[in-house]
């Protein structure tokens, strides 16, 4: 596989410590050169992707690495990585020290007696899989469709379930989205999720906070989204399942970058994220999460950006809730205890770019964290029982997180149609934090940690509006419907404002109405969101006042004003001209 590359340059003789994994036992033992040459290429040959601990010397040699390898964990000492044939022999020719884990002793396969689920203490075979999902569609027709996002490589098909009080009803309500195993050999969300499913429709109508839920949220539900990596061995049954989908990509790395880099993996874009990606979109969720295994934390943004989110009040109160329940769940076991008591920032854990964490909350403006629920990747099935019992109840409440924070529609005044718009929270929205309402229902959420918010609600052909004191508590909803003015068409209780002239060359008149006495501001940015200028005054007593814009310092080009008063706040284009 090599061409011998790997003989000129592991020096014969060196001796490199072989891991190999079964179950939770770990077993070492010395390996040669060429004996681990060997190992490599068998590993290789066999399933596309090898496991290893590699020790850098540098963060700058880890950072090359990047792009061929897909970082794992941070160790003590060096990294747990994962690496098809291309990025274990980077590894190999610049020489950095590692480990091999060889995974591939299975976990005792347990088939359960009748057909899957039993007592939930069993994998399922591809086909029980379909199956389960297909049943819970007919099973439950009243509050279930069963929708396929797209196809993997080998065509496996990408399946989610809706659960929600009207299935075919687009509702002014949260969207919530449950996925798992984009890393195929991380199972234990998988069975979550198809035991989550089963429990809200099950209990809808029977248990008061399911039925809350489902009455409420539109819930989605994909168990599995990368089928290839997981049955890559056979459908009959998962065995030695793979991170890697069937184009040795890591679907976690391979969406595209909040830095700006379109392809930080240098992979095109997979069947199955271009599903995501284009399902995600057209549902666009308030709340979401993916399930991984390896460790057991709860992971929030940014993973790309060595900063934290603006939101980071909200996510950390969000993983706590989570993080604790499970806890004292499994006590006396102890679970979710690494890191912050079970909640870790991304970046802090280990930095990683194409993320569908970051992908999620940057681009579509969601809440998304990665739910890592099991220390061991592939746990035994009878040990399946106990990770359901210590999650959901922490599933159950960080879906009812939905239901809280800012929530409301907005519409137009005129005729009361819903309208898509941008909901900012005033001075304080970073990196596309803020919110986009529905343009089918007008509905939006903003979730945000307790205060007093102001609410900057804006939208083309609309004057925009300044909301005031909105209140904000855990674990409570804070209702704020909006009605949105066309531009132009403003009625005289409202602040008014005229610029005359526009387009202009070298001063403007800005003239307006000040509906109450306070404070005011002019601002104006140019296209790249840049405060150019900024100029305050304060009015003892309402009335009407002007103010001659200097536009001589300023380029030619289109730039953004905007008027904001004590009760709203009105946008502009202006044009300097030549």
């Amino acid at each position: 596989m090599f061409n011998g590359t790997l003989k000129n340059i592991i020096p014969g003789g060196a001796f490199f410590l072989l891991f190999s994994i079964s179950g939770s036992t770990l077993m070492a033992q010395e390996v040669t050169g060429q004996d681990m040459e060997q190992l490599a290429c068998e590993i290789l040959e066999e399933r596309g992707e090898i496991v290893l601990e590699i020790y850098p010397e540098s963060n700058s040699d880890l950072e090359e690495l990047s792009r061929w390898i897909s970082l794992d964990r941070k160790l003590r000492d060096g990294y747990r990585i994962y690496a098809n044939q291309s990025g274990f022999g980077k590894i190999v020719s610049r020489g950095i020290p590692f480990r091999i884990i060889d995974v591939r002793r299975d976990v005792p396969y347990r088939k359960s007696d009748g057909v899957f689920p039993g007592d939930w203490d069993s994998y399922p075979g591809h086909g029980d899989y379909v199956n389960m999902m297909l049943g819970f569609h007919a099973d439950y027709p009243d509050i279930c469709r069963l929708q396929t996002l797209g196809k993997s490589v080998d065509g496996r098909d990408i399946l989610a379930i809706k659960i929600t009080r009207r299935p075919d009803v687009k509702e002014p309500e949260p969207v919530f989205y449950y996925s798992s195993t984009m890393h195929g050999d991380e199972t234990t969300g998988y069975i979550l999720l198809l035991r989550l499913a089963d429990h809200l429709l099950a209990n809808y109508g029977k248990d008061s906070l399911v039925t809350r839920l489902v009455d409420n949220v539109e819930i989605w539900i994909n168990p599995l989204a990368n089928p290839d990596g997981t049955y890559w061995n056979g459908d009959d049954k998962i065995s030695m399942p793979r991170r890697f989908n069937l184009n040795y990509a890591d679907l976690n790395r391979n969406f595209p970058g909040i830095d700006g880099i379109e392809h930080p993996d240098g992979m095109e874009y997979q069947p199955e994220n271009l599903a995501q990606m284009q399902f995600m979109d057209s549902i666009h969720p308030v709340i979401s999460a993916n399930f991984h295994g390896g460790i057991e934390v709860v992971d929030y943004p940014w993973d790309a950006f060595s900063h934290n989110h603006v939101d980071d009040a909200w996510f950390k109160w969000a993983g706590h809730k989570y993080a604790d329940t499970a806890q004292q769940r499994a006590y006396p076991v102890l679970y979710m205890s690494s890191f912050d008591d079970g909640v870790v920032v991304g970046w802090e854990w280990y930095a990683i770019k194409g993320g569908r964490m970051d992908y999620v909350t940057y681009f579509l403006h969601g809440r998304e964290v990665t739910l890592e629920v099991s220390n061991q990747k592939f746990p035994r099935p009878e040990e399946l029982p106990y990770f359901w019992h210590y999650n959901y109840p922490s599933m159950l409440q960080y879906m009812e997180n939905s239901l809280f924070g800012i929530q409301g529609t907005v519409r137009d005044k005129a005729n009361g149609e819903p309208v898509e718009a941008v909901v900012r929270v005033q001075d304080h929205e970073k990196e596309r934090s803020y919110s986009v309402s529905n343009k089918a229902t007008g509905y939006f959420a903003r979730l945000v940690s307790p205060g007093t918010w102001n609410l900057e609600v804006s939208a083309p052909g609309y004057d925009t509006i300044l909301v005031r004191d909105v209140t904000v508590e855990n674990d409570r909803a804070t209702r704020v419907n909006i009605q949105l003015v066309q531009t132009g068409t403003s009625i005289p209780d409202l602040d008014r404002l005229d610029i005359y002239t526009n387009p202009f060359k070298h001063r403007s008149l800005i003239s307006y109405t000040a509906r109450i006495p306070g404070r005011y501001r002019i601002r104006l940015y140019d296209l790249k969101g840049r405060l150019v200028f900024d100029e305050r005054r304060i009015h003892e007593m309402a009335g009407k006042y002007s103010y001659r814009l200097d536009a001589n310092g300023l380029d030619q080009g289109v730039y953004i004003l905007r008027f904001i008063s004590p009760a709203s706040t009105i946008t502009r284009k202006i044009y300097k001209i030549q």
